[in-house]
């Protein structure tokens, strides 16, 4: 016998405690000052973070409303409906330039399409006035479905925009679009919400109460189809059939073009935004399952240690993925090990947050799946069993695990998404602390993703664990690219010649790392055609190291290094968005200047316990 779910008694409390929290809370005032603040400076922060706290509110409120259902924050949310609407546009200053439409808004981002998304699902869901009701889907029209049916988008990924490597957009804008459609039909091209009135769903039982059905959380079900398309414009409804389709014909575009490995360039972060909201669309019978097995696994095979992960890429070393989405994706793909990974994130979340169910409370998707979860995942004990070894051959990227140590190395090109140069760079995490580290990326600015991107210090070579080789560091594009990149159980090696530029003078340079149970050991391999500088070896850490020496010590581990003049710098960032909640204020930069004597040079690096012995043990090699 089949039942419908229902959401768990704790989730429902969280949800209530937010909204009440929510009540009476402003965001702040989008102006057009503030807007245009882009042009003036660079800044996109004190935009989105007004921006962003509004539609948190607004999605918390109408949680809220929806499992309570008294009528007690619908006056709260239907004032923040009206301040969304009222906003000149939903698309950020960084997508437009910083730039007001004139008239109407042709744009479309992937926050116009989060909002658009949101105030869907919502008027479907709530006994909203009929007025609001009626400016919703006049404001989602002009913004969304219009400009939708005019323009071919780049991220739509179609005909001549079809792009040979996957964006995080186009399955972030899609989504939001057919949430739209949806919303008005949802038969369209149903969520695959029945997959969760199955009983014995992940063989876990519900210990939730009688409060919500997952059903409702899933399809909207208060309003006939007739009331709510009476809002649009008589010739909008056949065009909505159209706009589904071309929407599954990017999604279809998208995965197959997307690595068969699984593997996402973009970083572990982009992965939640691109896999994450490509799973968001609900529509995993359209897809073949192994290669959809492969994208969602993605997040458990670069799980180094703790809340790090693998950072290749703009990505933060540590941060706290969306546990509830996660454990969905192990439960319709049936990858046990990825639900109950999904479990022990929750578990592991909730020793810090009382309600991580709502993590992600400015994607009111998310925050509906994760009702659909609650009862699941709070009875799911979770936990993890990672393989020694990992391979995505599509980014030349590779994970080891051995005794203490977990090493990430890459090879790649320096054209990928999200581009840092660091081909050949190598992070090391020894007994769940970091040793050898990838910073990831500072604040968003102006600056970030334009043709200045490498003026930044976090996107260039030298700040990572890479050399400078006659004073230059990689040089950007997909022309600068490692070669012959190969992996092993327990080592890597690239060479990354090519990598640099001509005017280095670099005949063959190559990274490698091998891995061992009690040792981690770092080759770069020169041989150059002219000699006009010292080598610089750059290694970056997160704790200040203790040097003495060709000897450094960092978090209980020993780093022996290649003679040479080793210094510590130590690089201050304030308080940064993005890179201050992982490292503080700053972060260390461990240089060696080797002297040259003859063009052809091996420098090796052994990372092993500190145990205050000077003698290298016989097993390693003698270093250079």
């Amino acid at each position: 016998m089949n039942t419908i779910p229902k959401i768990s008694r704790n989730f429902y409390n969280a949800a209530i405690r937010e909204a009440e929290s929510c009540i009476g809370k402003d965001a702040g005032d989008l102006n057009e000052e503030l807007y245009t603040e882009f042009t003036r400076n660079g800044n996109r922060v004190h935009y989105e973070s007004v921006s962003f706290y509004r539609r948190k509110l607004l999605n918390c409120l109408a949680l809220g409303e929806i499992c309570e259902g008294d009528g007690r924050f619908l006056p709260e949310l239907s004032r923040l409906i009206d301040c969304t609407l009222n906003e000149l546009t939903w698309v950020l200053p960084a997508h437009s330039g910083g730039k007001l439409p004139e008239d109407k808004e042709t744009n479309i981002d992937l926050f116009s399409c989060h909002t658009a998304s949101a105030l869907a699902m919502i008027s479907a869901r709530l006994p909203l006035e009929y007025a609001l009701q009626k400016r919703i889907w006049e404001a989602i029209d002009a913004r969304i479905f219009q400009p939708f049916l005019k323009y071919n988008y780049w991220w739509r990924d179609l005909g001549e925009n079809r792009r040979e490597v996957p964006s995080n957009w186009t399955p972030w804008c899609i989504h939001g679009v057919l949430e739209c459609a949806r919303a008005i039909l949802p038969e369209i091209l149903s969520w695959c919400d029945k997959e969760f009135a199955k009983e014995g769903f992940l063989d876990v039982k519900s210990s939730g109460e009688k409060q919500l059905s997952v059903g409702t959380l899933a399809a909207p079900a208060l309003y006939p189809t007739q009331v709510l398309t009476s809002f649009l414009p008589p010739e909008r409804l056949p065009q909505l059939e159209e706009i589904v389709q071309s929407c599954l014909a990017s999604l279809k575009n998208y995965c197959e073009d997307y690595p068969e490995d699984g593997g996402c360039d973009e970083g572990a972060q982009y992965w939640e935004h691109s896999v994450g909201h490509f799973f968001e669309c609900g529509l995993w019978r359209y897809f073949p399952v192994e290669k959809l097995s492969n994208m969602y696994f993605f997040i458990y095979k670069v799980h180094m240690t703790g809340n790090y992960y693998m950072n290749f890429a703009d990505c933060a070393a540590s941060f706290t993925p969306n546990a509830s989405m996660i454990f969905l994706m192990g439960a319709v793909a049936k990858l046990p090990e990825l639900a109950n990974f999904g479990a022990f994130l929750f578990h592991s979340a909730k020793e810090e947050a009382s309600d991580p169910t709502l993590k992600d409370n400015m994607d009111f998707r998310a925050i509906l799946n994760a009702g659909i979860a609650s009862p699941f995942i709070e009875t799911c004990s979770g936990g993890f069993n990672h393989k020694s070894h990992e391979l995505f051959e599509a980014l030349n990227v590779g994970i080891f695990r051995r005794g203490p140590f977990c090493v990430a190395a890459k090879g790649g090109h320096n054209g990928e998404n999200h581009n840092h140069n660091d081909c050949g760079n190598v992070i090391v995490y020894a007994d769940g602390k970091p040793i050898l580290i990838d910073v990831g990326v500072g604040a968003y600015t102006k600056d970030t993703f334009s043709d200045r991107r490498y003026s930044i210090w976090t996107m260039q070579s030298s700040y990572h664990n890479l050399p400078e080789i006659n004073g230059y560091m990689q040089k950007e594009g997909k022309e600068f690219a490692a070669e012959h990149t190969t992996f092993s159980e327990n080592s890597f090696s690239s060479i990354c010649t090519n990598t640099y530029p001509r005017e280095a003078n670099l005949s063959f340079f190559a990274r490698s790392a091998e891995v061992g149970e009690k040792f981690v050991k770092l080759s770069s391999k020169f041989s150059l055609s002219k000699i006009e500088c010292p080598i610089i070896l750059n290694y970056m850490l997160a704790e200040k190291p203790e040097l003495s020496g060709c000897r450094a010590r960092v978090n209980g581990y020993l780093l022996k290094l290649p003679e040479g003049n080793w210094s510590v710098e130590t690089i201050e960032f304030g308080e940064d968005e993005k890179l201050s909640p992982v490292w503080g204020h700053c972060v260390y930069r461990l240089r060696g200047e080797i002297e040259l004597s003859d063009k052809d040079f091996t420098a090796v690096t052994i990372i092993e316990a500190d145990t205050k012995k000077n003698q290298v043990p016989e097993e390693y090699p003698t270093m250079k």
